[in-house]
């Protein structure tokens, strides 16, 4: 995260002391029939020594066309990145994100206003 963006953050959200951020690094999107998904977690002083991202596509009735965990090492005041590729042949209207048992989760609706949501 740019440093103007912490120091805005500090400036108008109350924060906890320790958190861990999750956030989109780009649009998620095809590549053929796989929908690629790049996301990052940056440690923010939790002391966890690792996180597990889950990753899922639905249809437009919210139907779970396919998902996908995978573990990352944390590292402190750091993004740890990682690019998420999921394949299905159905129409997918919906990316979900997830730090399994944590509250932090985002979504990407795919459609007209093509943008990220927390």
């Amino acid at each position: 995260m740019p440093a103007t963006h912490e120091i805005l953050l500090d400036s108008f959200t109350e924060r906890p002391q320790t958190y861990a951020e999750l956030f989109f690094t780009g649009p998620p999107g095809f590549e053929g029939s796989t929908v690629v998904v790049p996301v990052a977690v940056t440690d923010h002083g939790e002391g966890a020594k690792g996180y597990q991202v889950r990753v899922s596509l639905e249809s437009p009735s919210g139907q779970i066309l396919a998902a996908s965990t995978t573990d990352l090492k944390a590292r402190y005041g750091a993004p740890v990145k990682m690019v998420a590729r999921l394949q299905t042949n159905a129409d997918v209207a919906l990316v979900r994100v997830a730090l399994v048992g944590r509250p932090q989760s985002l979504y990407f609706r795919f459609g007209k206003s093509q943008t990220p949501h927390a």
